[in-house]
């Protein structure tokens, strides 16, 4: 089977051989983000930039993963890239990993409370089961 479909092959260059796509990708990305999650953001030349300029070693995957908790956390009408996001590692360095990953998830559920009515429907558009949303969110205090 794998001669039978292996007739074309077709070679796609990583993210980062391609960064006239990225601005492209990274605007389709927000949007559809935008839609999903019903909210709107104002992005910035700032921004746009900065999205070129970094490597993207995870591919569009990561563009798209990275857009989403974008749009997630980022307050007000902004579309800003966290200071925490795309560092070089130094700064990230000086947190235990089990301190940074509870910051960044009590982020993420704080914000992600504000963009649904209901915990049942938070969890079902994060990815996890309703239980968990209630533990997480008892644990960081957020109601």
């Amino acid at each position: 089977m794998y001669y039978r479909l292996g007739v074309v092959f077709i070679n796609i260059p990583p993210l980062r051989e391609r960064q006239a796509d990225i601005i492209p990708l990274a605007t389709h990305f927000l949007k559809y983000y935008m839609s999903k999650y019903d909210v709107y953001k104002n992005i910035e030349v700032d921004t746009l930039i900065q999205l070129q300029e970094y490597d993207w070693p995870g591919n569009v995957r990561e563009l798209r993963n990275t857009i989403e908790k974008i749009v997630i956390l980022s307050q007000g009408d902004t579309f800003e890239i966290p200071e925490d996001n795309m560092q070089d590692g130094e700064n990230i360095m000086k947190y235990k990993l089990k301190d940074y990953m509870e910051q960044v998830e009590r982020r993420y559920l704080h914000n992600a409370s504000k963009l649904f009515s209901s915990s049942r429907e938070m969890g079902e558009a994060i990815g996890v089961d309703h239980s968990t949303v209630l533990r997480k969110l008892r644990k960081y205090n957020i109601s």
